[in-house]
């Protein structure tokens, strides 16, 4: 073995990467698809994340201060405690490269990322946040300008992007589950009973308590709502004001649980806030899980996600919540389980191929 290649392995097995997390670690399951690619080629890295609402207890390297919701301004102290915490932990554990999660955190951080780690971080962007803001441009492209390359989870942020840059898709998913879906046959057996199904981060109250108007106490309908987020007490205490019966409510759940779930769901519950760009461009957790469980899907009209299902044929794009009853009725009575399970494989199999590129980009930047 020639000293060259000797050096460049041991500067490998050297290597340490930080992944910084813009949340609590339960909220930021995509950082699996990059930690298993770290695993696999034996690269040690950290997660820093922020235990945003305290139900974390002394998970790795974590900030413990509870973000404020009261308003805009309250927000910003605990964020800049965060990349006050972020700065210390880098500079302590001098880690090789970075791999930013969050267009906040990345824009609060570029100054620091310009400086250090020019072309030695990934920025992956997952959320609509404050670099649409204009003061933030600046920053934002700076970010975008710094990175090694720029990854994104929806094809649809590239409307609310620079365009002067490149970006490479990374799906919410894990994608040995989407391999396996593509050889496993649909089991939706006919029930008396629809179920629809919320699962995951309870984020908007206004659009989910539409959908629980349109089939509250309605024969035939049960509406499941499984997660937590800061909607979810809000949506407790309208089923109970409201007297809405047909309803179940679990808070937070353990991952390996979420299928049993999505298993026994009809229709998946995907309408969000038809006005808000950050939901209209994204492409949810659930949106993933429709396709490998080969469940039907309600979704927004005019978004990202209605793209998807109205010309595939995966579900309903709705612009509100009339007779919703109805409509999901006529669209099950006239689903296609063979054709529909094709569409949804086919969609895999064009996001596997996406998360082929990404991974080989991941790799290109572990070894670079």
């Amino acid at each position: 073995m020639s000293a060259a290649l000797e050096k460049k392995q041991d500067a490998e097995s050297k290597m340490k990467i930080g992944l910084i997390l813009p949340a609590n670690i339960w909220g930021c399951p995509y950082t699996n698809i990059y930690t298993e690619i770290l695993k696999e080629n034996k690269v040690d890295f950290d997660l820093i994340s922020w235990n945003r609402d305290g139900s974390e207890n002394n998970t790795g390297l974590q900030f413990e201060k509870q973000l404020c919701r009261k308003n805009r301004y309250s927000k910003l102290i605990p964020y800049l405690s965060y990349i006050s915490f972020i700065k210390k932990i880098i500079r302590k554990n001098k880690y090789n490269k970075l791999i930013i999660h969050g267009s906040q955190i990345a824009i609060l951080l570029s100054s620091f990322l310009r400086k250090h780690y020019n072309k030695r971080y990934i920025f992956d962007y997952r959320d609509i946040t404050i670099d649409q803001l204009w003061y933030f441009k600046r920053n934002l492209h700076a970010v975008l300008r710094g990175s090694f390359v720029n990854i994104i989870s929806s094809p649809g942020f590239k409307k609310h992007l620079p365009n002067s840059y490149e970006y490479f898709l990374s799906h919410n998913f894990n994608v040995e589950e989407a391999r396996q879906a593509l050889t496993t046959k649909t089991n939706n057996t006919k029930s008396d009973i629809i179920r629809v199904l919320t699962i995951g981060t309870i984020r908007d109250y206004v659009s989910n308590v539409e959908v629980i108007k349109a089939l509250a106490n309605k024969q035939g309908y049960l509406l499941q709502f499984v997660g937590k987020g800061v909607a979810q007490p809000l949506i407790e205490q309208y089923v109970k004001i409201n007297n809405v019966r047909n309803i179940e409510l679990e808070g937070y759940y353990p991952k390996k649980n979420e299928a049993k779930y999505i298993t026994g769901s009809t229709i998946l519950n995907i309408f969000l806030p038809k006005t808000s760009h950050r939901c209209s461009a994204a492409l949810a957790n659930r949106f993933y899980h429709g396709l490998i469980h080969k469940k039907p899907m309600i979704v927004t009209a005019h978004s990202t996600h209605s793209e998807f299902i109205v010309q595939n044929q995966l579900g309903l794009a709705l612009d509100d919540c009339a007779n919703l009853d109805k409509k999901i009725k006529n669209f099950l009575q006239s689903l296609d389980q063979n054709k529909f399970s094709d569409q949804c494989n086919s969609l895999l199999r064009t996001f596997i191929e996406d998360y082929q590129l990404f991974k080989s980009i991941v790799v290109s930047f572990i070894k670079t």
